[in-house]
């Protein structure tokens, strides 16, 4: 991790997720993304060239005051609700362009059934409660799939690495992929990559968003057998 920016020298530096890092330094600062984490934008953020001009790699440098929406609308579970709704008003006045390509994109992305369904999940005096929401069905609440492995009897959590932030995971992945060899065989990687980073007592997530890290995952473990 550089502690050189565009900006100078960053005297403030924190991992928003793996290959996601705030920086910020007496003048200004912004997000540097990764190569892995470029190659995951949705298409029409991917193309997206930051104030200046193009950049060298390794990576990609997204400033504070606009650029960063970018980042907020690409990986939005590493966001707050308040900062993806800042994000849209944001990149759509700064770059309309760019803000309708990537709301054609996200909206032929669900009519070809891509975001399917909703996880959102919120604690609640009983504990953590987590409900599906299917675009064309009635809700449900998500099954903590105990018979693959039974990590929490208590049930979920999240924002941490844990317990129940492993049984959540596995019910995720379980539910999206609706494949439980392949949840199994990845839910702990997603439990420190996701789960872990969810910050306050909501969150609310997509299945293309969860099989979107699930292929990252198996793309980065295939590198690292070749």
């Amino acid at each position: 991790m550089t502690s050189f920016t565009p900006w100078g020298f960053a005297n403030h530096i924190v991992e928003i997720a793996p290959g996601i890092v705030s920086y910020s330094t007496p003048s200004h600062g912004g997000i540097h993304l990764s190569d892995e984490r470029i190659a995951e934008m949705p298409k029409a953020l991917q193309d997206f060239v930051p104030f200046g001009s193009p950049q060298p790699g390794p990576g990609r440098w997204f400033e504070e005051d606009a650029d960063w929406s970018v980042v907020a609308l690409a990986f939005p579970e590493f966001f707050t609700e308040g900062d993806v709704q800042a994000a849209h008003a944001t990149l759509k006045g700064y770059r309309p362009a760019v803000y309708e390509a990537f709301v054609r994109n996200t909206e032929g992305n669900q009519q070809k059934g891509r975001c399917m369904k909703r996880y959102v999940g919120e604690r609640t005096p009983d504990g953590v409660s987590v409900r599906v929401i299917p675009e064309d069905g009635e809700a449900y609440e998500l099954n903590p799939r105990f018979d693959l492995r039974n990590h929490s009897p208590s049930g979920y959590e999240f924002g941490f690495a844990g317990s129940g932030p492993a049984q959540l995971s596995l019910a995720l992945l379980a539910d999206a992929l609706a494949d439980d060899e392949k949840a199994q065989d990845s839910y702990q990687s997603v439990k420190f990559k996701v789960i872990a980073r969810l910050s306050g007592d909501r969150f609310d997530l997509t299945d293309e968003q969860i099989k979107q890290t699930v292929a990252a995952l198996e793309a980065e473990r295939g590198r690292g057998r070749g």
